[in-house]
Formats: C-alpha cells, structure tokens, sequence
C-alpha cells in the first residue's frame, strides 16, 4: 500500500501594525525589516519605528504588494527624535550611491530620521528611480560632506523617475554636499510630475543647486529657507519646465 504525503508550508502573512528595528526590536536591521516587507506585502498601514543607534547599512525599496493611500508605510525614529535612528553607508561606487534607493516605490513616508552618508566621492542619500508614487520625506536631517565639486553624486535627494507623483519633502534639513533636493519627472508635457509639496525645509551649504525641480505640474513651494556658498555660478532654487500653478511663498532665498 502506497500512503501519499502532502506538505503544505504555511503562507506568510502580510504586515500589519507597527513594527520595532534595531536591538532588541522586531527586527534586528533595516535590511531584515525592508526584506520581510517586500517578501510579505501589507494589508493595512504599517509602521516601522527604529530604535535608538546607528544603523550602517543600505536598503532598496521597490514595490510593495498591498501597498496603497490607506495602507500606507511609514519608517521613523522610535523616540520622534531625528538625532536617535541615524542611517549611514559609505559607497565606494556609483552602483551603490543610497543609503536608501527607491525603485518602483509608492506610498511610503521617511520621517524623523537622521541620514549620513560618507563616502568619499559618492555621497547619496536618497535615489529614486523608475516610478514613484506618494512619497514623503518629513523632518529628516540629512548631512554631507562639505565639497565644492558639483556632481549629482553627492547629491542628498536625486529623484530622477520616468514618472513620479505627489512627492513631498516636508520641515527637512539639509546640509552640505554638492546637491540639496533634486525631483527631475518626465519630460513629455502630458506626463509632468503632478502634486509635488516643498514646504518648511532648511537647506544650507550646499555647494551648487540646493534645490532643482523640472517637468513638475503644480508646485506649492512655501516657508523654505536656503542659503548659498560662494560658488559663482550658485542657484539657490531651480524651477524650471514646469507646468500648473507654482505656489510660491514666504521663503527666503
């Protein structure tokens, strides 16, 4: 007599809730947490909170089964302290210039969260390729090395999708770098980026462009403080092939 046995492995279910990384946590690392997300999808929002520490490592974040404007995914500093969760990488290549690349992302908040790349000719720290959809950069202290080479390499936020929308960068500050916030879309007039919201950020010494936008459809770019180096061909905001309305008050500039 034959007896058949059939295994049946249990399915992963997706993340809900909130969730700890670092010692002691959930999840031991970022890369651990952002495996199991992309592994597992959500069902509801869910919320990753970073424990107090250094946390040395580089994540890709691509798209998320589940994912959406309800079922939104945040990653953030347990204490609310941006000082408290600091994420650094040193790259060595352009290959692996992030400490977080964005890559068919969406519906994704970064907040109070300190990023510190160090390497010595590639300084990202955030890329965002392909498409991406709601992403939101809140109260975030993102910190470069001084320089005055003028690369996107040392770029702190180089946005460059084929097409993107409502991307925010929110009471962020910058510092440092050859770059600020860099949000470049998609250069057919129908496929402007819409929704994009600059807002309450400050942005200083960066050597070249502290802020380029271009082939955006409506701006709102309100209570925005940069200030500049002495590099003669220093622009402190680009705007530029730009459609809809600009919204545009009370920065100084």
């Amino acid at each position: 007599m034959l007896v058949g046995l059939i295994s049946v492995g249990a399915t992963a279910q997706p993340l809900s809730g909130i969730y700890t990384v670092g010692s002691g946590g959930n999840y031991g690392t970022l890369t651990a947490a952002v495996s199991d997300l992309l592994s597992r999808g959500v069902n509801s929002p869910v919320t990753f909170r970073l424990r107090t520490g250094t946390f040395s490592e580089q994540v890709i974040i691509g798209t998320v089964a589940g994912a959406s404007a309800t079922n939104t995914i945040t990653f953030e500093a347990e204490s609310g302290n941006p000082g408290d969760a600091v994420l650094t990488f040193s790259a060595t290549a352009a290959g692996t210039n992030y400490i977080i690349r964005l890559d068919n992302a969406g519906f994704l908040t970064f907040r109070n969260l300190t990023l510190q790349p160090t390497g010595s000719s590639f300084n990202r720290a955030v890329q965002g390729v392909n498409v991406l959809t709601n992403i939101t950069f809140e109260n975030l202290r993102i910190t470069l090395p001084t320089t005055t080479s003028i690369t996107e390499d040392r770029a702190a936020i180089l946005l460059r999708p084929t097409t993107s929308s409502n991307v925010r960068l929110l009471n962020t500050v910058i510092t440092g770098g050859s770059h600020g916030f860099i949000h470049v879309g998609n250069s057919t007039v129908a496929n402007y980026s819409p929704g994009s919201v600059i807002t309450g950020n400050t942005i200083s010494n960066v050597y070249a462009r502290p802020m380029y936008l271009q082939y955006l459809n409506g701006v709102v770019f309100n209570d925005n403080v940069i200030t500049g180096t002495s590099y003669n061909d220093y622009n402190g905001t680009v705007i530029w092939n730009c459609s809809g309305v600009l919204e545009m008050q009370r920065n100084r500039i």
